[in-house]
């Protein structure tokens, strides 16, 4: 049997949206060759749970709840539609200029 290596990304119920749209993303906690496995909503703490797979992250036992993994993100879209803010750098970019 293969080990698992597993973590869950928590996100809040009222900033779910701002990620599906592309206004937050996250910048740290998920590698790069992370894999979905799942998700599901947890009512009782207004979240939703989203699991990845990594060679990065340590194995959880079978049986065991799997950890919780602290994420980074920023605020892409300083208004939903014309200013995005670099994850690189973190400077204002409105139509490909950076606006200082």
């Amino acid at each position: 049997m293969k080990e698992k290596r597993l973590q869950r990304v928590v996100i809040p119920c009222e900033a779910i949206e701002d990620f599906f749209r592309g206004d937050r993303m996250i910048i740290e906690g998920v590698p790069d060759d992370a894999d979905f496995v799942k998700t599901w909503d947890d009512p009782a703490r207004q979240t939703y749970n989203f699991v990845f797979e990594s060679d990065e992250f340590p194995v959880v036992p079978q049986g065991e709840k799997i950890p919780e993994v602290d994420i980074t993100s920023v605020q892409r879209r300083c208004n939903s539609t014309q200013y995005f803010i670099c994850p690189n750098c973190q400077n204002t970019i409105e139509n490909g200029d950076i606006k200082r």
